[in-house]
């Protein structure tokens, strides 16, 4: 914040002698927004002094506690969502007449510096809100000792026995310090317990595939030469519109001018597809070696358990661990390795063309990855927990199903038939229920992150018509960049595809990496240090 209100006083102060405010083309807007983090700062901090005092037992308490993660959250999205709105005013409008030298650096100073101080605020400074309110209720608590200890005295200079005050004066003295000890033992075993919930993270998911190396480097190879077949896709397509376009204005189509671009085009496309054939195929066999290795290393873990984990663990539930959860880990796992390093491949090779044909349209596309990402992250953090939900209230009817048809004679025999239905229906309505939910949060991610690749499309076309306007493009490569676009926009949408799914394979594979790992309490094998062996055993 030091550094931000030195780079803000400074450029304020070379404002002054500036053109009149032009939002994107003088300094005036980016001193807006840096003043406005500073702002935004400062009330955090008040909102943390605040939050440290003992006053979280009330509404306003509490509604300041709020208040305070809300604004800690949205404080870098509402920062680099205005410097967006900068960047595109810029693209969209003209340069005003009386715009400087000193215009353009200030702008770009402000706005580099600014994007800086945002990210280092919000990765250092943010984070050291806690450490202030800790700060502040340690001050308190401190203060109040004193003021229990004076207290203390003075009722101890009343009292005619000595021992007494003395054991009151220790009592008063200490009772802080026993306070501190029962929040840190809590704050230890709250830590304790979220290790044990927290469930297995994508390196965890990663490591099932890395005995099948030999067969990853293979579809590696596969993926590479699939994706840049993909790649050379759009460019000759750009070629062969251009050719058509240009023998059409010299009367020379026809001399077919187009031949040679449209064969590069099916010689691309016929390698695309036999490449993608092969790496496919290669992608499924390796699904399948995962599938069978982690339904046996599950199989194993549960027949290694001692027998009264059977007896308060149902059997449909294991069975639904054993079926579907690790299937869908399997396939989510394959499937989404295979499509991100495919899509990472094509990425790059589009955006080194990209970069060839124009480097400040490439920027400009840009703009919708951080807020593409931001949106996918909490997409993706939400649909875990979704996720684990909806298996656990599937394995929950799974297990119902299961008891009911293991006993039909016992249910039969208390006609208990209707009561088994209406319980089965009410853990399907719950699985019903967060299915809905999952709906309408993919509702929303979705119309989102295909409304922001168009609008990005048609900032490129604006700005990429005045760029042909002003002779700095032509318009053959404006056609190939859009195509390119259109490429680059699927391969991030796939990558956001790709963490939401990894995230759900994570939501399933929570309670199956939780049942491999489980330790029996009763192992089956030998103690440690002790030997077994057929050749022992007599009688």
């Amino acid at each position: 914040p030091a550094v931000d209100a030195v780079l803000c006083a400074i450029t304020a102060i070379a404002a002054k002698t500036s053109t009149p405010a032009a939002v994107g083309w003088t300094m005036q807007a980016p001193i807006a927004v840096c003043a406005l983090r500073l702002i935004w700062q400062v009330v955090l901090f008040i909102l943390a002094v605040w939050n440290g005092r003992d006053c979280m037992r009330d509404r306003v308490g509490v509604l300041s506690k709020r208040v305070q993660e809300i604004l800690a959250v949205a404080f870098p999205y509402v920062i680099g969502l205005l410097y967006v709105i900068l960047y595109i005013a810029r693209l969209i409008g003209d340069p005003p007449a009386a715009t400087t030298h000193l215009d353009g650096v200030g702008l770009w100073t402000l706005s580099l510096g600014g994007i800086a101080c945002t990210g280092a605020e919000t990765w250092f400074t943010l984070e050291a809100l806690p450490l202030v309110r800790d700060w502040t209720r340690r001050r308190v608590d401190a203060r109040r000792a004193v003021h229990v200890t004076r207290l203390n005295a003075d009722l101890l200079s009343v009292e005619a026995d000595d021992a007494a005050g003395v054991a009151m004066d220790s009592a008063g003295s200490t009772s802080p310090l026993s306070r501190e000890e029962q929040e840190a033992k809590e704050k230890a075993e709250k830590e304790r317990k979220e290790r044990e919930q927290r469930g297995p993270t994508v390196k965890n998911l990663t490591v099932l595939i890395t005995p099948d190396w030999l067969l990853l480097i293979q579809a590696t190879i596969l993926l590479v030469l699939a994706a840049v077949s993909d790649t050379m896709i759009p460019h000759y397509i750009g070629m062969s519109v251009s050719a058509i376009v240009k023998g059409e204005a010299d009367g020379t189509l026809e001399e077919r001018p187009f031949t040679q671009p449209v064969m590069m085009l099916m010689i691309a496309g016929v390698c695309s597809g036999v490449f993608s054939a092969c790496r496919g195929a290669t992608f499924i066999t390796i699904g399948s070696k995962v599938s069978v290795r982690l339904r046996h290393s599950l199989f194993d873990a549960l027949a290694s358990q001692e027998i009264g984990f059977f007896d308060t663990t149902k059997t449909g539930e294991l069975t639904s661990r054993m079926t579907q959860d690790c299937q869908k880990v399997s396939d989510q796992v394959t499937l989404n390795v295979n499509v991100f390093l495919r899509t990472l491949v094509q990425t790059v090779t589009t955006l080194l063309f990209m970069f060839t044909l124009s480097m400040q349209l490439t920027v400009v596309a840009f703009i919708s990855v951080p807020i593409t990402a931001v949106i996918s992250k909490k997409y993706g953090g939400v649909m875990r927990k979704l996720s684990e939900k909806t298996q656990k209230s599937l394995a929950d009817a799974n297990s119902v199903a299961e008891e009911v048809l293991s006993s039909m004679s016992t249910v039969r025999s208390f006609a208990a038939e209707n009561l088994e239905s209406d319980r089965f229906g009410t853990k399907l309505q719950v699985f019903a229920q967060q299915m809905r939910t999952q709906a309408r949060f993919y509702t929303a991610y979705l119309s989102s992150t295909m409304i922001l690749p168009q609008a990005v499309t048609a900032l490129i076309l604006f700005y990429g018509g005045k760029l042909a306007m002003e002779k700095q493009m032509q318009a053959s490569s404006l056609l190939s960049f859009v195509f390119y676009l259109q490429t680059l926009n699927n391969s991030f949408s796939t990558l956001g595809d790709f963490y939401t799914n990894m995230v759900t394979a994570l939501g399933a594979a929570t309670r199956v990496f939780e049942l491999r790992g489980r330790e029996p309490q009763l192992p089956l094998g030998p103690p440690d240090g002790s030997e077994s062996s057929l050749a022992r055993v007599q009688g």
